[in-house]
């Protein structure tokens, strides 16, 4: 065999290659609600420090893979979370990075709370909006992925990259 069909029958392998690992991160990412092992498992972790939920675990949305969202013209953005249910067609920025999965996120609440007979009321995905605000109309700026805890006193976000708390 020549080199020139060597380097072609390579070229078309890896080709192949990139395809299938595109289609799989592809499927991956899909919103998807909670496995009932990842549940249980959040539900056990609350128990041990006495913290109830009153939301619907099995009900969160969540995905394997974000990118940043850009963010211009957006007077509507009032608060500083935007739930994926609200998810536009965003000026996505950036490569996709894997999230912190929701069990991580709970160890590090417990961690960095350390609150003890609560409730939980809400869990939720989404992005944090950073925006300077020009002549009281125009936004602009992005939004990173994060994890909202809500209790009842305090809302509590985490950077679903790298799991640190944000604010």
């Amino acid at each position: 065999m020549e080199w020139k069909w060597i380097k072609t029958l390579l070229i078309v392998i890896f080709l192949c290659i990139d395809v299938v690992l595109g289609i799989m991160v592809y499927r991956d990412n899909k919103e998807h609600m909670l496995k009932p092992e990842v549940v249980e498992a959040v539900k056990e972790i609350l128990e041990k420090r006495h913290i109830s939920l009153s939301c619907d675990l099995e009900k969160v949305t969540t995905k394997r893979y974000m990118r940043k969202i850009s963010i211009s013209n957006e007077k509507e953005i009032v608060e500083k979370f935007i739930p994926l249910s609200e998810e536009k067609e965003w000026n996505y920025k950036g490569r996709r990075r894997e999230i912190v999965s929701l069990t991580s996120v709970i160890s590090l609440f417990l961690r960095d709370t350390d609150l003890k007979d609560t409730t939980i009321t809400s869990i939720e995905l989404g992005y944090y909006p950073e925006m300077a605000q020009i002549n009281e109309s125009v936004l602009v700026g992005e939004a990173i992925p994060v994890w909202r805890i809500v209790t009842g006193e305090n809302t509590y976000l985490y950077n679903a990259y790298v799991g640190s708390r944000v604010e």
